[in-house]
């Protein structure tokens, strides 16, 4: 890192986060964190502490079931009246775990059983096993993305075989449960290999066997024996997050070490006879409390600016509300009132058929607590639960006979018994605006439309140049995309077009990024927005914000929705040079329909067909790509790892300001809202429209 670029760092980042990540490199350097003994034995170690002999970990599984704590899954005979169609769905998914088939980045890999822990995807060279972590970096190009060798060893997976076991009492899933981690142990020894080079993946694997341990308790293939071993190899877990926190909560500072200060707490709960327990609980409840205080804003978004990671902050807080629940305790405010905003914010979003959110920042692909059979991005099981956890009524199904499939999280976490409940469904007919000003978003609703506006300061470290991008909802279809993620260790040209502001729909000039691009997680030179404040008509709500990270450009946008369309005004000015002024908008791959006049025209799922058209001035190109790779363009990444077409429209103009108007509505409004347009003064369409 050159020495300007080291200042800019500093200066965005704060000394304090530049002091901590130079500790963690001399740490890595030098050895410390080599501290722990490596490949040590599990059932040795934590028999020396607790003065027993035995080595068959007998009496360490039956000091567990005298001793450990009480877990929030439902009983066995609860479990067992799961409605037939959750029921079925889950030992489908369960028996195809069993002959080697897991979840895998919202879809499917078929290795073993048991798999290889160590081998990637499309990489012939697998991860070492007997390196220590600390030696192991996270990109090589003959290994791949660490992440896809991470997955598996999360063992999301268990939960659906736990679910499965409860729900059936079939063998067979605790049988796989039981094989598969000791496999996993057998090939991972302490502190050697990848598994170990994250904190927080250490985490999710410790509540993923902690689920098991308790779902499969009453077995015949749970003995005490391997019981006892998973216990000691979940003290190493939790000895390994407890030695490591520190680079989760000063370094990364986000969804780390949440995640780690619940495992810690969990582990500190449910085992209270390890030795560190105590410390462990104190620890995680304190770290816990500290870090939802900064990472949950007051109006409820999430520091990441990621709807995904939301998610899994919301399901880690319903897991340790019903965990302090389960043992009588009494939730404290420090972790229920973070809750309540971060529901209330995360519920506004809400806007596809499927109980979609707009695919809005970091999006690792992950389900991480899969305590249902809904789809990966159907967001309702984890809202649903959150807010019965909180004590409220959760989200309705209007008219429906039978249990909603989403309310199945909030069973699992025994805060649903699925009996009829007073919640009514969320209206989203009605016309409103709501603001959410400090994690810079806007939410408008229509006539069964939806739009999110991003305008705001950045108020910590931002991971996408999308400043006034608009995602456009209309009928539970998202018209206008965010292009996603796709991957967070992939080439530079695909790693810059699906976080650079290109592909988002907004304002580009001259094909600049609204930032400065740093390495794959940083941006330099923050671009902030600024909201101003506009008047709606009547029947319509709107929204405005302006941005100047082209100076001496600046860029002011207008949103709009006017009954079922959607009205977005843009105006750049300011220049004192030539420069190449692109509007983009990315467009859903709906089936293409014949509409005069309109730019893009495509049918929606309940047939309905709407019409996308831009207005502007002179000197203006046009042109539509789908789905075209090499540049690349026309693409979005509906999961991780994944790659999906789209339609890239792009209205360029050439001059030192432009105004661009777009409409985006039921095709059979076109011709009257352009006859308006015709029919006002000729400087006068964009200023009746913005």
């Amino acid at each position: 890192m050159n020495p300007g670029t080291l200042l800019t760092t500093v200066a965005e980042y704060g000394p304090g986060w530049a002091v901590w990540r130079a500790a963690y490199a001399a740490a890595l350097r030098s050895g410390f964190l080599r501290r722990l003994p490596a490949g040590e034995d599990a059932l040795a170690s934590v028999a020396a502490k607790l003065g027993a002999d035995d080595p068959s970990g007998d009496w360490l599984g039956e000091l567990w079931r005298r001793e450990g704590g009480r877990f929030f899954l439902p009983e066995a005979s609860t479990a067992a009246a799961l409605p037939a169609a959750w029921r079925d769905d889950l030992v489908a998914r369960a028996d195809r775990i069993v002959s080697g088939h897991y979840p895998f980045f919202g879809g499917e890999r078929s290795d073993g059983p048991p798999p290889d822990w160590h081998q990637g995807v499309s990489q012939t060279e697998p991860w070492p096993r007997d390196v220590h972590w600390t030696r192991i970096g996270d990109l090589t190009t003959r290994r791949g993305d660490i992440k896809f060798v991470w997955e598996l060893s999360r063992f999301g997976f268990a939960f659906t075989l736990g679910r499965a076991f409860l729900a059936t009492g079939d063998e067979r899933y605790a049988e796989s449960f039981w094989q598969l981690t000791a496999d996993w142990q057998q090939a991972n020894p302490w502190q050697l290999g990848p598994q170990w080079r994250c904190g927080q993946e250490t985490s999710l694997r410790a509540l993923a066997w902690l689920c098991g341990l308790y779902a499969l308790r009453d077995a015949r293939a749970s003995t005490p024996a391997r019981q006892g071993r998973l216990i000691a190899h979940l003290r190493q877990h939790g000895r390994h997050i407890a030695a490591v926190n520190w680079y989760a909560v000063h370094c990364v500072k986000n969804n780390h070490a949440i995640s780690e200060a619940v495992a810690l707490r969990t582990l500190g709960v449910l085992l209270p006879f390890l030795p560190e327990a105590a410390r462990w609980r104190r620890d995680g409840r304190r770290s816990l409390a500290r870090e939802l205080d900064w990472q949950v804003a007051a109006d409820g978004t999430y520091v990441q600016n990621s709807n995904n990671y939301a998610r899994l902050v919301a399901q880690l807080l319903s897991w340790d509300m019903r965990l302090e629940q389960a043992a009588g305790g009494a939730v404290p405010p420090t972790v229920a009132d973070p809750a309540r905003r971060l529901l209330g914010q995360l519920r506004a979003q809400l806007a596809g058929r499927g109980g979609e959110l707009p695919n809005y920042g970091p999006n690792d692909g992950t389900l991480l607590l899969p305590w249902s059979g809904c789809a990966y991005r159907d967001f309702r099981p984890a809202l649903h639960a959150l807010d019965r956890v909180l004590g409220g009524e959760g989200l309705a199904a209007a008219g429906a006979d039978a249990p909603a499939p989403w309310r199945e999280e909030a069973f699992w976490f025994g805060a649903d018994d699925l009996a009829p409940t007073g919640a009514t469904p969320d209206a989203t007919a009605t016309p409103s605006v709501r603001v959410f000003p400090d994690g810079g978003l806007t939410v408008l609703r229509g006539d069964r439309t939806m739009a999110l506006f991003r305008c705001g300061e950045q108020r910590h470290r931002p991971v996408e140049a999308d400043m006034l991008h608009v995602d456009f909802w209309a009928r539970g279809t998202n018209l206008l995309l965010d292009p996603g993620t796709c991957g967070y260790n992939l080439p530079a040209h695909l790693r810059g077009y699906f976080a650079g502001t290109a592909a988002h729909n907004t304002i580009t000039i001259d094909g600049a990024d609204q930032m400065r691009r740093g390495d794959r997680f940083l941006w330099h030179e923050w671009v902030h927005g600024e909201s101003v404040p506009v008047e709606a008509g009547p029947g319509e709500v709107a929204a405005a914000g302006r941005h100047r990270a082209y100076l001496p450009f600046r860029h002011h946008r207008t949103v709009r929705l006017r009954g079922q369309a959607l009205i977005v005004f843009d105006d750049v000015q300011g220049g004192d040079r030539e420069a190449e002024i692109r509007l983009h908008w990315l467009v859903a791959d709906l089936p293409l329909a014949d509409v005069p006049d309109a730019d893009l025209a495509f049918t929606l799922p309940d047939g309905s067909t709407w019409a996308l058209r831009v207005w502007g001035g002179s000197c203006q190109r046009r042109d539509q790509v789908r789905a075209r790779g090499d540049l690349p363009r026309g693409l979005w990444s509906p999961n991780y790892a994944e790659m999906a077409p789209a339609w890239s429209l792009a209205v360029t103009a050439s001059g030192s300001g432009a105004d661009f108007l777009t409409w985006v509505g039921p095709a059979g409004d076109l011709a009257a809202f352009a006859a308006s347009l015709a029919a006002a003064e000729p400087d006068g369409a964009e200023t009746d429209a913005s």
